[in-house]
């Protein structure tokens, strides 16, 4: 009797402990797991020193030993510009250059005039003047028209050439009389034009178009291509016409 009075409650007891503990572990928030950093050693420099000059890969090396392809390419370092000069040349309100007007000249040998206009500017088609006939109205027409587009165009200032009369008029007979040269004296286009056309209406094409080399900056290849002979022409030497004056000889 004294066993089972006591055996119930202890078994009692026991279960009710068992069930605190379960309870307890179910309710309880669970800690933050604890973390352990450990440092990161850098890593040790590249033992490769860049060769000077590039590979024969192709490429070439960086400094930190890194390699890349195509050619070191130098920096240049932009040299400081004084402004000034290049400021009052810039400034619109004032003529790019004060030119002679050859009237007298202009009448009798536009030629001749547009020559000593480009004397007088420094430029380089003054060397090279196309001797055309004084008889060769269309020439010399032409010829006028070009010394006018760059004397008033050079002599006006660039910001009032919309508004000038005299410069609109140059511009305008200038750019007519090129549009009817052009169409009056056609370049071959195709090879059958080429090989069956009439050599003569291109090559005076060229002849008269050596008279706008004054409006051009640079001679670019023309030059060598009439010293080599590669251009037709009716008033100086090529291979046509070997017995013509050469170009840049006077008339």
């Amino acid at each position: 009797m004294l066993r089972r009075k006591y055996w119930i409650p202890i078994s009692v007891f026991i279960v009710a402990i068992v069930g605190v503990c379960l309870y307890m572990l179910t309710t309880q928030t669970p800690k933050d797991p604890i973390l352990i950093y450990k440092p990161v050693e850098p890593l040790p420099k590249s033992e490769v020193k860049a060769p000077e000059g590039d590979t024969s890969q192709g490429g070439h090396f960086h400094a930190d030993g890194t390699w890349h392809e195509g050619a070191h390419e130098p920096v240049e370092v932009p040299a400081e510009v004084d402004t000034s000069e290049a400021t009052a040349i810039a400034d619109p309100s004032q003529p790019a250059m004060q030119l002679t007007y050859h009237t007298e000249l202009l009448k009798s040998d536009p030629v001749e005039a547009l020559r000593q206009q480009g004397k007088e500017r420094g430029h380089w088609s003054a060397d090279y003047p196309p001797p055309f006939p004084l008889d060769d109205t269309e020439a010399m027409e032409y010829a006028r028209a070009i010394y006018d587009y760059i004397y008033y165009g050079h002599t006006i200032p660039m910001s009032e050439h919309g508004e000038s009369p005299e410069f609109q008029r140059a511009a305008g007979n200038y750019n007519r009389m090129m549009r009817t040269i052009n169409k009056r004296y056609p370049l071959p286009v195709t090879e059958d034009e080429m090989l069956n056309g009439d050599w003569r209406v291109w090559a005076r094409n060229f002849d008269l178009t050596m008279l706008t080399w004054a409006v051009i900056d640079s001679p670019g290849t023309s030059i060598e291509d009439y010293r080599n002979y590669k251009m037709d022409s009716l008033i100086v030497r090529n291979a046509r016409n070997p017995h013509l004056p050469e170009l840049g000889e006077t008339r």
